[in-house]
């Protein structure tokens, strides 16, 4: 008693199925914790589908809610198992909210891309959901708007874009580069230490990209220049 646990912890040896239990573990109790929130009170949802490596079909939701007055957002992903159609979406949707118990009318609206699977008038996700949640509507993502706006930049603004692309990836191409380069920003007490990596996704925009490098711009200058 009165011991510290870290030389008896040390000592237990720890399997890769330990560690895969644990994991899982720890990501149902999140899980959990989410379910048991949803089922008592309203939210909005956003859509997301993607492909994998190895070709298998996911489905990303986001919900948004109140927690203490304050608003959250948390994720949770069901893999497809067949196409990414809007009835294929709705179905796997539904089936796991009645599997957790999550009432289908505590979603107050959903945010889709526009893209002909969530917003199709027979067989989209959104027409499916409005037959079974009648007080439920759709919007268009903001965010998604401005991917579309930023993809007709002008011609100043597209080389300015360019040039931040090609000083990033100059840095990010080789890890040694990234090493130094995080080593550099420690030593002048930047708030970051890395770079973002501009992608066409629109929850990590070019806005992401540009921002973090505006940050870090006097560090990138002498990183280069060197």
């Amino acid at each position: 008693m009165g011991q510290y646990p870290n030389p008896v912890l040390s000592l237990i040896a720890l399997s890769n199925d330990s560690m895969a239990r644990w994991i899982d573990e720890m990501s149902s109790d999140v899980e959990d914790k989410l379910c048991s929130e949803l089922r008592s009170t309203h939210f909005t949802i956003q859509l997301d589908e993607s492909t994998l490596r190895d070709s298998e079909a996911l489905l990303l939701c986001y919900v948004c809610f109140i927690r203490d007055q304050e608003m959250v957002e948390e994720m949770f992903a069901r893999s497809l198992q067949t196409d990414t159609k809007g009835s294929s979406i709705f179905q796997t949707l539904e089936k796991y909210f009645t599997d957790k118990n999550i009432p289908m009318e505590n979603i107050l609206a959903c945010a889709t891309d526009g893209a002909p699977a969530m917003v199709g008038r027979q067989r989209g996700f959104i027409a499916l959901l409005k037959n079974q949640v009648l007080s439920a509507f759709a919007i268009h993502c903001v965010v998604y708007r401005q991917h579309l706006v930023a993809k007709a930049l002008s011609t100043r603004l597209h080389t300015s874009l360019q040039t931040v692309i090609k000083a990033v990836n100059k840095i990010k191409v080789s890890s040694l580069h990234d090493r130094l380069f995080r080593q550099l920003c420690q030593e002048n007490d930047k708030a970051f230490e890395r770079l973002l990596l501009h992608t066409e996704v629109r929850w990590l925009s070019k806005g992401a990209c540009l921002t973090r490098f505006h940050a870090l711009f006097s560090t990138v200058v002498e990183f280069v220049g060197n």
